[in-house]
């Protein structure tokens, strides 16, 4: 019993330093233009002296009421003036809170993991319950947690749920060593929730895996698909294209998945 206890603890830190070595990596790839430009309105950009929901994090979750303080950045002073209101920086048709956690930003982050299988890219999506609509592993940030920690907690808590320590690690050293990071877009998302004085903000990273052992990483991917029951109706991995987009894409991510669709067919080898 002791030494499977000790396997037990031993694959748990083996899990855990390949998940600080990937978030490190997605970290440090932080850099560049992303994808898709601020300008392109998916979104508008706000001030930079507005909080970033990828910087600070989402309130716990089940807390309601107001944000933090939203004028703070990374622990940088406070912007001089003080703003009791922040305001979406474009306009909304409703005001309030609606039902964000919280007034002004509302960090998510979403990772987009694709590859590259003999000229056609193919991407993992989970299932929304309430559209039937596919769509990248996300969610909300929580408080504390960075925009890398949240991609890739919420792409396991939603594809991968109930996972060995050992079946986790191997996924996380597949998109470790062999995944190309590249950021699709940070900024303010065209939310069907966002009002005047709330509003989504999201950082979306695609894992990119194009390499002779594509389709090997990919099968792997696909066998051990365990998607959680109770956020999704299910996972999959498919083939990306823009019928596929039109059809079948959560309408809030289709912008970003197109983008993803045409830098990577521009670019395949």
């Amino acid at each position: 019993m002791d030494s499977m206890n000790d396997m037990s603890h031993k694959s748990k830190e083996s899990e855990t330093r390949a998940l600080s070595a990937l978030i490190t990596k997605i970290n440090n790839n932080n850099t560049g233009d992303c994808i898709i430009k601020p300008t392109d309105k998916l979104t508008q950009a706000q001030p930079e002296a507005l909080y970033h929901g990828g910087t600070r994090g989402a309130p716990p979750r089940g807390k309601l009421g107001d944000s933090p303080p939203f004028y703070e950045r990374d622990g940088l002073p406070a912007i001089k003036q003080h703003i009791d209101s922040p305001k979406c920086p474009y306009e909304c048709y409703m005001n309030g809170r609606g039902h964000l956690y919280y007034k002004g930003p509302n960090g998510t982050a979403d990772l987009m993991l694709t590859f590259n299988v003999k000229g056609v890219l193919y991407g993992l999506f989970i299932r929304r319950k309430k559209e039937d609509k596919h769509a990248m592993p996300g969610g909300m940030i929580d408080t504390n947690e960075s925009f890398a920690e949240t991609c890739i907690r919420e792409f396991f808590e939603e594809a991968y749920t109930g996972l060995s320590s050992l079946k986790t690690e191997n996924l996380l050293n597949y998109l470790l060593y062999n995944g190309k990071i590249k950021y699709i877009y940070k900024g303010i998302m065209d939310d069907s929730r966002n009002t005047n004085y709330a509003w989504i903000e999201s950082t979306i990273i695609n894992i990119h895996i194009d390499n002779e052992y594509s389709e090997e990483f990919m099968n792997k991917f696909k066998i051990l698909l365990s998607p959680c029951e109770k956020e999704t109706l299910g996972a999959e991995i498919a083939v990306i294209n823009p019928d596929f987009i039109e059809t079948k894409v959560w309408k809030t991510h289709q912008t970003a998945i197109s983008a993803v669709y045409d830098y990577h067919m521009n670019n395949m080898k």
